[in-house]
């Protein structure tokens, strides 16, 4: 076996801050815009099953050994990958894995930044009341002129840098004060909201239509396609490959256990994307249904319109 590294880095002073870290690393952009639209088209309840099976027995513990893997050799892929094909004396070629992990990570921040873009600048522009009797021919208007347009360019490179700002900022307070603080803040408020959207979902959405098109058991929907689309957003939502689980590894205290952390991270991260599922479903405008929609267009544009003319919708867009 490798001989641990011993680094500076440090790590976490609590062990549930891997569980908040891992949540709101795996609660992004999929639980919202893909998840709820594969559930709906691909037998409901029964692709929920299809998809949890895929985790448990595939990403679950792929994802526990790249966590086991980053707490053993506190290092990040790379260094870790290094260590281990030392101790074994394999190839160096091996080391392309974690080169390949890193440069992954790096393409997946370059859109990642521009979505956070977007929606820091929807933050304000919500406030604003900006989408309050908007339909979304309105509500493109507003993007394409955020991000087309010579003047709101500018401003949208600016959203664009701030994004990016804060990111930096937070890497450089280091794993404690910074990474660990963070995380214990944001990922439980991003989960207060879920609630708090479910909520209002229940109260003054169409509830009902929601939970039939999300967990109703369709068996004439689930083909061979389903299988492969579980399987993909299995590995997708939860950034497998890229080096993450090896990081929250290396920061995580030695008396954490790594397997029911892991587990706890897998069954929220469903029960995330099928409350948003159900929030996003159920609110939608009368007349409008957002049952085929997903990706991009479903994030900032029928959603903010959904949103729109809800009480408080300044606080909500």
């Amino acid at each position: 076996m490798p001989t641990p590294y011993e680094t500076p880095i440090g790590s976490w002073t609590r062990p549930t801050t891997f569980f908040w870290a891992a949540t709101g690393a795996t609660f992004g952009l999929a639980n919202v815009w893909q998840f709820p639209y594969l559930a709906g088209q691909h037998g409901g309840g029964l692709f929920i099953l299809l998809y949890l099976a895929c985790l448990l027995l595939v990403t679950l513990p792929l994802m526990v050994t790249e966590s086991a893997m980053g707490r053993y050799a506190r290092h990040g892929l790379v260094l870790a990958m290094d260590g281990f094909v030392r101790s074994a004396r394999r190839s160096r070629a091996w080391m392309w894995t974690g080169r390949l992990g890193v440069l992954a990570a790096f393409l997946v921040l370059s859109f990642t930044a521009v979505f956070g873009a977007i929606a820091l600048a929807y933050v304000f522009y919500g406030a604003m009341g900006r989408f309050i009797g908007a339909g979304e021919a309105e509500a493109a208007g507003i993007l394409s002129a955020l991000v087309s347009d010579s003047r709101d360019y500018r401003v949208f490179m600016g959203w664009h840098g701030f994004f990016l700002l804060l990111v930096v900022w937070v890497s450089m307070q280091g794993v404690v004060d910074g990474v660990e603080r963070a995380v214990r803040v944001v990922a439980p408020a991003m989960m207060l909201i879920l609630l708090a959207l479910c909520g209002l979902a229940a109260w003054s959405g169409d509830f009902r239509s929601a939970s039939d098109f999300m967990l109703d058991f369709r068996p004439a929907d689930v083909t061979l396609d389903s299988l492969r689309a579980a399987l993909f957003h299995a590995f997708f939502t939860l950034g497998l490959g890229m080096g993450v689980w090896t990081l929250f590894g290396a920061y995580t205290p030695a008396d954490t256990r790594l397997k029911r952390s892991v587990l706890a991270v897998v069954l929220m991260d469903t029960l995330i994307a099928i409350g948003a599922g159900l929030a996003i479903y159920s609110l939608a405008p009368d007349g409008h249904s957002m049952e085929g929609e997903r990706g991009f267009g479903l994030l900032f544009l029928s959603l903010p319109v959904a949103l729109a003319d809800l009480p408080g919708s300044q606080f909500l867009v």
